[in-house]
């Protein structure tokens, strides 16, 4: 290896060799070949699904956030400062305000074929289940009986929607 490569990694890496085995070719855009690559993925899905290493990285995100609060940084991102006698930065409130607004509307749960309101198995073509279903339609009916049966819109745009004779 020529002098102007520190490490063993840095030299495979610029020749475009795996950096792990350092025999095959490198994937494009990875310093790892496919071999070395899949190796990689089943040692970190073990890891992650350790209980001891879950344990340690719940640990470490509460001392992260804990230093986060001391410092008046925001506890969600850890980067920017947060909002006056609040623990978000502007960004991360809006991102949670977004999220909590679909859940709300029920869009989060209606993504996966649920009812926006009890989570049953929906009706196709509907976002509810069928007993869902049918007491928002009896609501609907009840909130129509208390208006007429003229068209709100026809009547307050009459005058543009007529012809100069009155006629529609």
């Amino acid at each position: 290896m020529p002098g102007r490569y520190k490490t063993r990694y840095d030299w495979l890496k610029h020749k475009g060799y795996c950096v792990c085995c350092g025999k095959e070719k490198a994937l494009p855009g990875i310093t790892l070949c496919l071999a070395c690559r899949f190796d990689a993925r089943e040692r970190m899905a073990a890891r992650r699904e350790s209980e001891i290493t879950r344990a340690r990285d719940n640990a470490g995100t509460k001392e992260r956030r804990a230093r986060a609060k001391e410092t008046g940084l925001c506890t969600r991102c850890c980067r920017r400062p947060a909002r006056a006698g609040k623990s978000q930065c502007s960004v991360c409130a809006a991102k949670n305000a977004g999220y909590y607004k679909k859940r709300a509307s029920g869009t989060l749960i209606a993504d996966f074929g649920e009812c926006r309101y009890c989570g049953k198995e929906r009706v196709d073509g509907y976002s509810f289940c069928r007993d869902c279903l049918i007491k928002r339609q009896a609501s609907m009916l009840y909130a129509r009986s208390f208006f007429k049966n003229d068209n709100y819109f026809a009547r307050t745009m009459n005058g543009l929607y007529t012809k100069k004779g009155g006629e529609p």
